[in-house]
C-alpha cells in the first residue's frame, strides 16, 4: 500500500497516470502487484527457485563436491579455508579467536563442503539451542560460508540440503539463522525456504 501511495503522488512525472488509473480500479491486480512487492514476495521468489532453478542445478564430475561432518582433524584446513576468504580484510589472530569461540560451543554442529582431496569450499557451523517459550529444540546457524567462486552455484544449498537432512534425521525440523539485511544475504535464505520472523538482532555500542 506504500508503494502504491508513492508512485500515485508522482503520477504525470515519473509514472504514467493511465497505469495508476488501472491499478487502483482493478483489485485482482493490485492484489497481485501487492504479494509481489511485498511480503509475500518470500513465498513466490521460493516457488519460482524450487520449480524452475533447483531442479536444474548439476555438477559435473570436476565440479562435484561433498558435504560431510566436521572432525576435529579438519581444523587446520579450515583456518587455511577462513584465511583465503577473510585474510584481507582482518587480522590472523581474529580470525583464530572468531573459530575457537564458534567451534568451542556447546551442542555443536559442523559440516564442511569438500573435494575429493578434502579440501575445502564452504561451511556451516551452528548448533542446537532451546527455546524455552516453544518448548522446541531448533537449530541455529552461527556461520555459513563458501568460497566466494563457487557462490550463486548451487553448492551453498548443496550444504544446507544436507545439513536439514541430518537435523532431520536428529529429531530436528527447524533452522533459524541472524542474516543480514541486505538482497545478496536475504536471497539465498528466501530461495532456500526461509521465511523473515517478527524478531530482529538489537545491538548496542557503548564506546568512546
Amino acid at each position: 500500500d506504500s508503494f502504491f501511495v508513492e508512485i500515485k503522488n508522482l503520477a504525470g512525472s515519473r509514472y504514467n497516470p493511465v497505469y495508476i488509473d488501472l491499478i487502483e480500479n482493478t483489485p485482482a491486480l493490485k492484489g497481485k502487484l501487492k504479494d509481489i512487492t511485498g511480503f509475500r514476495r518470500v513465498d513466490l521468489y521460493y516457488e519460482m527457485y524450487k520449480q524452475h532453478i533447483s531442479p536444474n542445478i548439476t555438477f559435473t564430475a570436476e565440479d562435484e563436491k561433498i558435504v560431510r561432518e566436521y572432525t576435529d582433524d579438519d581444523l587446520p584446513k579450515v583456518q587455511d579455508f577462513y584465511r583465503e576468504v577473510y585474510g584481507n580484510k582482518t587480522s590472523e589472530r581474529k580470525i583464530l579467536i572468531y573459530l575457537d569461540n564458534i567451534l568451542s560451543a556447546q551442542n555443536l554442529r559442523a559440516y564442511i563442503l569438500c573435494d575429493g582431496f578434502q579440501r575445502i569450499y564452504g561451511v556451516l557451523f551452528g548448533r542446537e539451542t532451546v527455546d524455552l517459550n516453544e518448548d522446541k529444540i531448533y537449530f541455529i546457524i552461527d556461520d555459513i560460508v563458501v568460497d566466494p567462486e563457487l557462490r550463486r552455484k548451487g553448492y551453498g544449498t548443496q550444504l544446507l540440503n544436507f545439513v536439514q537432512r541430518d537435523l532431520k534425521e536428529n529429531g530436528i525440523i527447524e533452522i533459524r539463522s541472524d542474516v543480514v539485511k541486505n538482497f545478496n544475504e536475504e536471497s539465498f535464505f528466501w530461495l532456500n525456504g526461509f521465511k523473515e520472523t517478527e524478531t530482529q538482532l538489537m545491538k548496542k555500542y557503548f564506546g568512546d
